[in-house]
Order: structure tokens, then C-alpha cells, then sequence
């Protein structure tokens, strides 16, 4: 998380360049608090925090589309979790 305190927040464990390619450094690896922010929808539900990441560094918030595999354009979104 070292680097998400600064003005300009980016994690120095991100490689690449947001909203072209980019990755976890330390996936594996990566610290609890990390762990606890999901991407939205990819277990059926919004994620908040995921969402303020997108949009503060210009991305836009994830759909239940952004999910779907090409050739599943036309099944539904996965189901909301308990």
C-alpha cells in the first residue's frame, strides 16, 4: 500500500499503465487490505470502494457485462450474493 498516501495515490506494487494494462506486482503476496477491496460485480455485488478507485483515476466504474466472457454477451449477470 506504500504510495496510496500521496497526492496522486498509486500503489508501487501497480505495474503498467491504468486503463491500458495493468497488474498486482504482489498478487500473491498482496497485504489483507488489498484482499478486502473486491473488484464490483465479480461476485454479484457493487463494490464502493472499488468504484471511488475507478473513477478517481479517470476509469470507468466495472458492470456485471465487464464479467461476461465475449461469447456470453447474452446471459445474464452473475447472481447477487446472501
Amino acid at each position: 500500500m506504500r504510495g496510496t498516501n500521496a497526492a496522486q495515490p498509486r500503489c508501487v506494487a501497480l505495474q503498467g499503465t491504468l486503463g491500458v494494462a495493468a497488474h498486482c506486482g504482489i498478487y500473491a503476496r498482496r497485504p489483507s487490505v488489498c484482499r478486502e477491496v473486491e473488484p464490483s460485480w465479480e461476485f454479484g455485488r457493487i463494490s464502493p470502494q472499488c468504484d471511488k478507485a475507478r473513477l478517481a483515476h479517470g476509469l470507468p466504474v466495472l458492470t456485471p457485462q465487464d464479467w461476461l466472457e465475449p461469447y456470453d454477451t447474452d446471459e445474464p449477470p452473475l447472481p447477487q450474493a446472501a
